[in-house]
């Protein structure tokens, strides 16, 4: 095997970094003692090797010198065969083999900690926005039934009130079938409705609410007829007779038409 081939089989980098037999260490120090190149080659791996090292991690912690300093001695300890004219050249580099080494050693650690780390805050951060998230849900949910139970609340003071006097308004000829209950408070002049059951209106038109008193109307306000299951609060009427609801465009009329009378009832 030529030099060539001695330098790119491996074996040089297995001697730098302590992984060769004893006998490819007789090798490799009989090689030193008769080639320079062979040795320019093994000092341009170790420097290579540290550089890299070097470059990966800055500065090792203060507990690296003990543990360095027990291996070392325990490296010294140890009885290994060599030539002797190679064994000036490992003894002086074992230490800056092991020092790369350890600091690889300790590079590769940090990564794996910080990666893992790393992970672990992705996860937590995760958890938190979904609990966020689920917290705010819950959120809207409780404003819901909150409003559901505020409005059956209101509905059964409307109801239960001995002041709220209720007026039945029944269908006129445009819809017979069609009705509605109209509760006004005698003391508040509070005027409250709940729709049983009025045609949907068509688009640009809306149902409004008329308190006749002295055979004037007075307006009441307009009101929704999708909700049946809740009364709706409209205008303060001071006195009144009679209600009536007509189908006005959408906003409301300053004057009912007749034309469209939908319902009307007698206090």
């Amino acid at each position: 095997m030529d030099i060539t081939e001695q330098i790119s089989s491996g074996l040089l980098e297995s001697y730098v970094f302590g992984l060769s037999s004893e006998e490819e260490n007789r090798q490799i120090g009989n090689l030193i003692h008769q080639n320079a190149k062979i040795k320019e080659e093994i000092v341009a791996i170790e420097d290579a090797l540290i550089f890299y090292a070097s470059q990966q991690v800055k500065s090792p912690p203060a507990t690296i010198k003990d543990t360095l300093i027990s291996q070392i001695n325990y490296s010294s300890e140890k009885k290994i065969i060599m030539h002797p004219a190679s064994v000036a050249s490992r003894s002086s580099n074992s230490t800056i083999r092991f020092l790369a080494a350890a600091a690889i050693t300790l590079f590769l650690i940090s990564t794996a900690g910080n990666f893992f780390l790393y992970n672990n805050w992705k996860n937590a951060e995760h958890r938190v926005t979904a609990l966020n998230n689920e917290k705010e849900q819950l959120a809207q949910e409780l404003n819901v039934q909150e409003a559901k139970f505020k409005t059956v609340g209101n509905d059964m003071a409307v109801l239960q009130s001995p002041y709220n006097k209720p007026v039945m308004l029944k269908g006129m000829p445009v819809a017979p079938d069609a009705m509605a209950m109209v509760y006004w408070n005698t003391q508040t002049h509070e005027v409250f409705v709940n729709v049983h059951k009025l045609p949907a209106p068509p688009a640009g038109k809306q149902y409004q609410l008329w308190a006749l008193a002295d055979g004037k109307p007075i307006d009441a306000g307009v009101f929704d007829v999708t909700d049946t299951s809740h009364v709706q609060k409209m205008k303060v009427i001071n006195t009144a007779q009679a209600f009536a609801v007509t189908l006005e465009n959408e906003g409301g009329s300053p004057t009912p038409t007749l034309t469209a009378l939908y319902l009307m009832g007698k206090i």
